[in-house]
């Protein structure tokens, strides 16, 4: 199993996870005035788990926002309530009406351990 690209405990609302959304070239995609919906589904299949509106800016102290350079965020509200891995990906339906999902490639995967109760 690969190693996880993001990881928090159950129940954790604290650290949001983010990435810069890149073509396939590996540049960065111009997000400015799109909106971005960050999706999260058990590995093992199903449905989704989180189908919710992201932001398109980077989040975090000392953090500067440049829609520009393909930079999101979503902040975890009241998941992160089910320990196991999940694959995630982002959507950016653009003004335009067109639609790109990110990575283009694959999937991000998470995991979200259990903590002490």
């Amino acid at each position: 199993m690969p190693e996880p690209d993001f990881t928090l405990k159950r129940n954790d609302t604290s650290s949001p996870i983010s990435s810069t959304l890149q073509n396939s070239g590996g540049t960065a995609v111009d997000i400015l005035g799109a909106a971005i919906r960050f999706k999260m589904a058990p590995i093992a299949g199903g449905a989704l788990t989180i189908d919710a509106a992201a932001t398109n800016a980077q989040v975090g102290a000392g953090s500067t926002s440049n829609p520009t350079t393909g930079q999101v965020a979503y902040s975890w509200g009241t998941h992160a309530g089910t320990a196991s891995l999940y694959l995630a990906e982002w959507e950016a339906t653009y003004a335009g009406g067109s639609v790109q999902t990110f990575p283009n490639g694959g999937y991000i995967l998470v995991n979200i351990t259990p903590d002490l109760t």
